[in-house]
């Protein structure tokens, strides 16, 4: 015959449980506040993340926690989502405004010949910082979240690169009209250089979002090949509209050659 159970050890279990669960849930909260905030700090950092490792170690530890069915891994991936996002759109805004801000040092580069820009587009493009820090910056990004890209935050990202495009165009076409009458032959020649390197440099940075998100994989997740991700219209929210503003730049380049044909030395 079982022995009688002791209802006030039993109810002290209870209680002591209690206790610990609600203890638990506290430094659980504690912890992914603590998180947020350390990420929050993050954003505007200026050197490269390695974001990696916090991602897994987060995530082995949310793994651990499941074994006491306290499983974190949700609110981590809305944590880190959140913080990729923010840090993408960050990086992305900062290059641009520094672009936009460094126009004017177009016209203090070195000797660079329209033969050069034609012939070596990648070699041409050193003689022009500003060219070369956008493009370091907007790679150093897609290498920070390589392994961590969020299908989610997809389209948010292509929104961002190509509002930076459309800026940049934007500011360069203002550029020229506002200084072009104080223009000597030289100054214009090397606008027309800066214009072509940058058409050469959209298709080079859509091929390294490519690569870093490749539309392949989207259509595997929803069953559908690229042919139809593209009859239904699907195509545009995951992938880069680079050939707007090269249509953009090549209308600007030809004003501009226009005008410069009206220049005196």
């Amino acid at each position: 015959m079982n022995e009688p159970i002791d209802s006030t050890s039993y109810r002290n279990n209870q209680l002591h449980s209690k206790i610990i669960n609600s203890w638990l849930l506290v430094k659980i909260e504690q912890y992914l506040n603590i998180l947020r905030i350390n990420l929050l700090s993050c954003v505007s950092i200026n050197s490269i993340l390695y974001i990696d490792t916090v991602i897994e170690n987060c995530f082995y530890f949310g793994l651990s926690m499941n074994k006491i069915g306290a499983d974190i891994r949700p609110q981590l991936i809305l944590i880190f989502n959140d913080f990729i996002q923010k840090r993408f759109e960050h990086c992305v805004h900062e290059s641009t405004r520094q672009f936009c801000d460094s126009l004017g040092d177009i016209f203090v580069v070195g000797n660079v010949s329209s033969e050069d820009v034609q012939n070596d587009c990648a070699k041409s493009i050193e003689n022009y910082p500003i060219l070369m820090k956008y493009q370091s910056n907007l790679l150093a990004i897609f290498h920070e979240i390589r392994n961590n890209v969020p299908m989610a935050l997809i389209s948010t990202f292509v929104q961002t690169l190509n509002a930076s495009f459309a800026t940049i165009m934007m500011e360069l076409k203002s550029y020229i009209k506002k200084h072009e009458f104080g223009l000597n032959k030289v100054e214009f020649q090397n606008y027309l250089n800066f214009c072509h390197l940058f058409r050469h440099l959209l298709p080079h940075l859509n091929q390294s979002f490519q690569r870093l998100c490749p539309i392949s994989i989207f259509g595997q997740k929803l069953g559908l090949t690229t042919a139809e991700m593209t009859k239904n219209g699907l195509v545009q929210f995951y992938e880069l509209d680079f050939k707007t503003p090269i249509a953009e730049i090549n209308n600007l380049i030809k004003d501009v050659s226009n005008k410069l044909n009206t220049v005196n030395v």
